[in-house]
């Protein structure tokens, strides 16, 4: 199995994973329509934005050492490549970010135990 088939799975099963997932899509899926030429479409944007602030949101109030590590990891790297895709700007970009690396730290600390 891939790691694309895992973040499949794990984004078919667990709503968080899919939100990630989707919110990285629809950043993408913008920025698209944007080279194009075409206008891009705001609710995309919206969409994105919101998915990408439930992530965050997921990830700060989680206990990370009772979630499974697989779901941590790919929410962590999903929310991290947003703030990097998304030109790393955003006002939440530093709270996002050490959000995502608390996640992280805890669980390679888990990994030495």
């Amino acid at each position: 199995m891939g790691l694309g088939d895992s973040v499949a799975q794990l984004a078919m099963t667990h709503p968080d994973i899919l939100d990630a997932v989707s919110s990285l899509a629809a950043l993408h899926m913008g920025a698209q329509r944007t080279r194009q030429l075409c206008a891009p479409t705001d609710n995309d944007v919206i969409y994105a934005q919101a998915a990408h602030r439930k992530t965050i949101d997921r990830l700060r109030m989680i206990a990370v050492e009772e979630f499974p590590t697989e779901q941590i990891i790919i929410l962590a790297i999903f929310a991290t490549s947003f703030q990097l895709f998304s030109g790393g700007t955003a006002k939440m970009w530093r709270e996002a970010i050490a959000v995502c690396q608390r996640c992280l730290f805890t669980i390679l600390s888990r990994v030495h135990e």
